[in-house]
């Protein structure tokens, strides 16, 4: 999956593109069939590995690094997905942060196996003084395997 997202830091009023590819494990329940027996919609959930890239748009150029985060995360019916998460230990700091946490949901507007949709997130610190909000699109290929 590929967001490109627009983050807007509250704490120091700054915006960024942020780029990120993820890629998720997720198991499938609750199946939604149709008269002949095919697979509509299902449920799912599971695990979520995102790498991101930052690009501060006020200084023109890409922050140093690569932001590495897992989260936990539900999805009904192929088109609603909502997900909490926590970062990797970075490199260098998030926002003056060594460590976030982030909540997020997702519509899905087209199904499965080529999706595309819009994302909502949240990001904060331990202590709730990190507010970043970011906004985006994301569009993504599902790939089915090891499945009964």
């Amino acid at each position: 999956m590929l967001n490109p997202n627009y983050l807007y830091d509250q704490n120091f009023d700054d915006h960024y593109i942020n780029l990120i590819g993820s890629v998720g494990l997720f198991l499938r329940f609750g199946f939604d069939r149709d008269y002949s027996g095919d697979i509509k919609t299902s449920d799912r959930i599971g695990f979520v590995y995102c790498i991101q890239k930052i690009y501060r748009i006020k200084v023109n150029n890409f922050i140093n690094g690569y932001h590495h985060d897992i989260s936990f995360a539900m999805e009904f019916n192929d088109v609603f997905r909502i997900g909490i998460g926590k970062s990797f230990q970075n490199e260098f700091n998030y926002f003056n942060n060594k460590d976030y946490y982030f909540a997020y949901i997702k519509f899905n507007t087209t199904g499965y196996p080529v999706s595309f949709g819009f994302n909502l997130s949240f990001y904060t610190n331990n202590n709730l003084q990190l507010k970043n909000y970011m906004i985006g699109l994301y569009s993504g290929i599902s790939l089915t395997f090891l499945r009964l």
